[in-house]
């Protein structure tokens, strides 16, 4: 592969969707791939294409996804036409599943960049109710999850070195206690 995929991971809300959005806009060489995901699309700024379970199923069975996951009682996937743009010399950027790193590592190989994005609790606690998607309970369960982190080993990728400054240096860290970290 002669391209890059920048795999961008973190606990639900801890603002990815910010930074990828953010990517979007300042960067025309780089694509954004777009989730498959078995919830309705009700985020404004979240990239993805609300699917069925049945479509999903469809999707895993005839090869469609190059990756894919459940989290949460909900399935995610990535298309391969994500394989396709990385084989043909463009950076992708996906947003995926830490528990999902090591299959990433294994389809793409060096090609992979890790980027690992977290937020303290209260912070993380605060921003998911506000998104009024789940329960205090399910709040919680993610909550917890996160601080069972898997100790994996992110290097922050270079293309997003003046982004992630902007972005989150001088934004979000400062509104929302989002940082950029080396290790998982």
């Amino acid at each position: 592969m002669s391209g890059q995929l920048r795999y961008v991971m973190g606990p639900s809300g801890v603002g990815k969707d910010t930074l990828l959005n953010a990517v979007k806009t300042a960067y025309a060489d780089v694509l954004v791939a777009p989730r498959y995901i078995t919830r309705p699309r009700t985020l404004v700024g979240e990239n993805h294409i609300e699917i069925t379970n049945e479509k999903f199923d469809y999707y895993v069975q005839n090869d469609l996804f190059c990756l894919h996951w459940n989290a949460h009682d909900t399935q995610y996937g990535i298309g391969t036409e994500v394989l396709y743009w990385v084989d043909q010399g463009h950076t992708v950027v996906v947003n995926g599943s830490r528990s999902y790193y090591v299959t990433a590592k294994h389809i793409f190989g060096d090609a992979r960049r890790p980027l690992g994005i977290t937020a303290d609790a209260d912070i993380l606690r605060q921003r998911l109710t506000a998104r009024g998607r789940e329960t205090a309970e399910q709040i919680e369960s993610r909550i917890k999850r996160d601080k069972r982190r898997y100790k994996l080993k992110i290097q922050i990728a270079l293309v997003f070195k003046q982004i992630a400054k902007a972005v989150f240096i001088g934004y979000a860290v400062d509104g929302y206690g989002v940082s950029l970290v080396p290790t998982m």
